[in-house]
């Protein structure tokens, strides 16, 4: 064959291929981006006409035009190239479109579709309820309806699917109870209906379903008691009935379920102990039993759970001390036991715990010392001690560590605030020191936290300038500040110290920016000399107090300390939000209480300010400590009366004893008379 004949050889061969290769791309290839609705089943090739036919049922009830994908579907006459459909053996036997934006209802005719294995149509906007007929589906294995927007209840006739392992209905809107006929499903291994609006009690069959790994009942309104029999259930992995309404004790049988690695039963009504057998949930790796109404102690069991990374028992009345086995569980990376009653020290063993990335202890009635040992944790970054009743001093080891939440707010701490502090430049966020007994002046070293966005040092004894360093603290929430991060709690607050007023500059213009009223609320002393008497002016400008010549027969100090509030409980009266403390001292450092001649005390207040409270009837009220009662303070000298300038919002009066003081008034309650008493 000469080359002629072989090149016209090879074309023929080459427009043969040609030609077959369109011919089959025609055949499977969509003809167009909308397909026609109206298809007939009668071409498909590979599927019953019935099967067919139920699939085209679910594309048009689904808006199946609208689809993310919708490949071949109501376009080829082989089903099997339908995106998301597996054909074996001339049947469908998986459907899977998950997260494919399929939205209106599931249809009944896939009950046709009778050798499916899988139907898998999660995380799309599916609406209606679940088609009973779904039960008839003998040979199906996995059913995902997870994430969509499912309603009404879970069919009884589901109980049917004997050979299902997986029942995912999670994330719907799902009501009603769940059927005792689930309890019939014994071959099944997850059952995961959280997320719903389910009702009712857990039915104690489901303990039935022994090849169970996964029972995830979370996020419905559960009621009753946690069947005991669920500790039957030993192949369990993970367990989850949190956020629910279940009352009663936790049973003790739950202990048997040693192979569990996911243990959640917090945000419920449950009472009682935790039983010492939930120490036996050796492979377990989370504990959740948070927001119950716990009582007793936390088991010292617990120290044998060295494969935990998570225990969560906030939010309960659990009571007693903190057991030192804890520190035994060398994987833990969370341990929260905040708002509780627990009390005694913060074991050293914690210290143990090299894997610990947040301690949160907070809202306890725990004392002594905070461990040194805190600050050898490689990996702790959140540490909340806060509302406690510890003392001593701020360990400085904590600036060791990549610290990047630090509450210690709400105790009982003295002593400087650590210079150490300032080596966490790179990782502190969150520094709050707020309501302790720290004196002393800050470190300049805190100007090195330049990621800080959070600093309150409030309610505390420091002393001395604001480190100009403070400047370089740019990323500080502030009245300047409007980034997404900055709230009301998260600020900056200098208030309700004896730092130096004005500060120098810097960072007096920076302080303005962040905390523009730090110093209307700092400590003031005078000295006031016996001759000639002497005044001190709040800050604020608020309060003026005169003292006349001869007041105390000798020289002495006068220290003015703002309250954030009244020093003591009120009851009967209401606040007008000037609080303060008088105190006065001779040259030698002894208090001094009554005085010969009065005081004058004149408080300046806006009308917003009083609240309820009748202009009128505003006083300023002392704290009477022989009584334990408020009374007011014009009493506190031999006839003792009030001037008030009502227009221009001040009043003052005589005062011959000193300690608490708050403007304070009875409150008036605003009604209608009825029109024939008008």
């Amino acid at each position: 064959m000469n080359n002629r004949s072989r090149f016209l050889a090879l074309t023929a061969v080459l427009l043969f291929f040609f030609a077959s290769t369109v011919s089959s791309v025609a055949q499977d290839a969509p003809e167009d981006s909308n397909p026609s609705t109206d298809f007939d089943c009668s071409t498909v090739s590979d599927v019953s006409q019935a099967e067919c036919q139920a699939l085209v049922e679910l594309f048009n009830s689904t808006n199946g035009t609208n689809w993310t994908n919708h490949t071949n579907w109501l376009q080829t006459t082989i089903v099997g190239n339908w995106f998301g459909v597996t054909v074996t053996g001339g049947s469908v036997t998986i459907l899977s479109l998950p997260g494919n934006l399929l939205s209106g209802t599931i249809p009944a005719q896939l009950a046709s579709l009778g050798s499916l294995q899988r139907l898998n149509l999660s995380k799309n906007q599916l609406s209606g309820s679940i088609p009973p007929e779904l039960g008839s589906l003998a040979n199906l294995q996995y059913l995902e309806l997870n994430s969509n927007q499912l309603s009404g209840p879970i069919p009884t006739s589901l109980g049917n699917l004997a050979n299902l392992l997986e029942l995912n209905l999670m994330v719907n809107q799902l009501s009603g109870t769940i059927p005792v006929e689930l309890g019939n499903l014994v071959n099944l291994q997850e059952l995961i209906l959280e997320g719903n609006q389910l009702s009712g009690t857990i039915p104690v069959v489901l303990s039935s379903l022994q090849q169970l790994t996964i029972l995830n009942l979370g996020w419905n309104q559960l009621s009753g008691t946690i069947p005991p029999e669920l500790g039957n259930l030993t192949n369990l992995v993970q367990l989850g009935l949190y956020n629910n309404q279940l009352t009663g004790s936790i049973p003790p049988e739950l202990g048997n379920l040693t192979e569990v690695e996911s243990f959640a039963i917090g945000d419920n009504l449950l009472t009682g102990t935790i039983p010492p057998q939930l120490g036996n949930l050796i492979s377990a790796y989370a504990i959740d039993i948070k927001n119950c109404q716990l009582t007793g102690s936390i088991p010292t069991s617990f120290g044998g759970l060295t494969a935990l990374m998570y225990l969560h028992l906030d939010h309960n009345q659990l009571s007693g001390s903190i057991p030192t086995q804890l520190g035994n569980m060398t994987n833990l990376t969370y341990l929260e036991l905040q708002n509780n009653q627990l009390s005694g020290s913060i074991p050293t063993s914690l210290g143990n715990l090299s894997k610990l990335v947040r301690l949160t202890l907070s809202s306890n009635q725990l004392t002594g010392s905070i461990p040194t040992q805190l600050g050898s944790m490689p990996k702790l970054s959140r540490v909340r001690l806060d509302s406690n009743q510890l003392t001593g001093s701020i360990p400085a080891q904590l600036g060791n560590g990549i610290i990047f939440l630090l509450y210690l707010n709400n105790n009982q701490l003295t002593g400087t605030i650590p210079a150490s502090l300032g080596n966490l430049s790179d990782t502190m966020w969150y520094l709050s020191l707020e309501n302790n007994q720290l004196s002393g002046s800050i470190p300049s070293a805190l100007g090195n936290l330049v990621e800080l966005i959070h600093l309150d040092l409030s309610g505390n004894q420091l002393s001395g300038n604001v480190p100009a360093s403070f400047a370089n603290l740019t990323k500080l929430c502030g009245a300047d500040n409007s980034t997404w991060y900055c709230s009301e709690s998260v600020t900056t607050d200098l208030g309700y110290n004896r730092l130096t007023v004005p500060a120098p500059e810097p960072p007096a213009s920076f302080l303005a920016a962040k905390d523009p009223d730090w110093y209307t609320t700092q400590w003031q002393r005078a000295y006031i000399p016996n001759l000639s008497g002497g005044s001190v002016l709040s800050y604020a400008g608020t309060t003026l107090i005169s003292v006349p010549a001869g007041a105390a027969e000798e020289d002495f100090y006068l220290e003015y300390t703002p309250l954030p509030a009244p020093a003591h409980p009120i009851e009967g009266l209401a606040s007008a939000g000037q609080n303060f403390d008088l105190s006065a001292f001779d040259i030698t450092q002894n208090p001094i209480t009554q005085f010969t001649n009065p005081l004058n005390v004149r408080i300046s207040y806006e009308e917003e300010e009083l609240g309820n409270v009748p202009e009128v009837l505003l006083g300023l009220y002392y704290w009477n400590s022989d009584n334990g009662s408020w009374e007011d303070a014009v009493s506190t000298c031999p006839g003792g009366i009030y001037t008030r300038n009502l227009e221009e919002n001040w009043l003052s009066l005589p005062v011959c004893h000193l300690c608490a003081f708050s403007l304070m008034g009875p409150e008036s309650f605003h009604g209608y008379l009825p029109m024939m008493l008008r």
